[in-house]
């Protein structure tokens, strides 16, 4: 697995040619975006639509300098981002079934951004993918032994002592791999998140 932090996907981005930019980027936030969509009552194709269509004003924007980050963090940007695509997608799809259904445009029912729960919805997936890609770069750099005793430990809660006895280790390894792969997974948090 190829890790990249965000800073680096998206400098790499204002190269208009650099299609591995592109192909991190998209591979990065596109779940996120699409499973946002997807609850929020879109089908399938049409979340793949808003995603493609955020993730390109995303760009766009980041390369015309558009993305300050005292004004707010990179999950904001692209959330405002998203909604707003989405609001203009779900404004369209009412209009076509209004004229197709009654010849005449009906009222438009949006999708309420203010909503807590529509920001908390998308912030949740923007954590599950984080931890998911930093799990997935930190199993690669420790041992099978302490990865697992993280997990049993940390993720599954079980008992230091059952875990030391299953991987046959002492149970101060036990904490300390947990403390050791916490410490790097916090690291790459920020590394995912945060631009330089």
């Amino acid at each position: 697995m190829e890790w990249n932090t965000t800073s680096t996907i998206l400098s790499d981005l204002l190269n208009f040619e650099n299609q591995r930019a592109w192909g991190g980027f998209v591979g990065r936030f596109l779940p996120i975006i699409v499973g946002h969509a997807r609850n929020l009552g879109f089908q399938q194709a049409d979340a793949e639509d808003i995603a493609q269509t955020a993730l390109m004003r995303f760009a766009s924007a980041f390369r015309e300098g558009g993305y300050d980050k005292a004004k707010g963090t990179l999950r904001n940007w692209m959330f405002t981002i998203t909604n707003r695509v989405m609001v203009d997608a779900f404004r369209s799809n009412a209009r076509k079934k209004a004229v197709s259904t009654s010849g005449s445009e009906g009222d438009l029912a949006i999708i309420d951004v203010e909503d807590e729960r529509v920001q908390k919805d998308f912030s949740d997936r923007w954590d599950r993918e984080m931890l998911a890609r930093c799990l997935e770069k930190a199993k690669m750099e420790f041992s099978w032994a302490s990865f697992r005793a993280f997990i049993l430990l940390a993720l599954h809660e079980r008992p230091a002592a059952g875990i030391a006895t299953e991987l046959g280790m002492t149970r101060r390894a036990v904490y300390l791999a947990k403390y050791r792969v916490s410490k790097r997974l916090g690291e790459l948090r920020r590394e995912f998140e945060e631009l330089e």
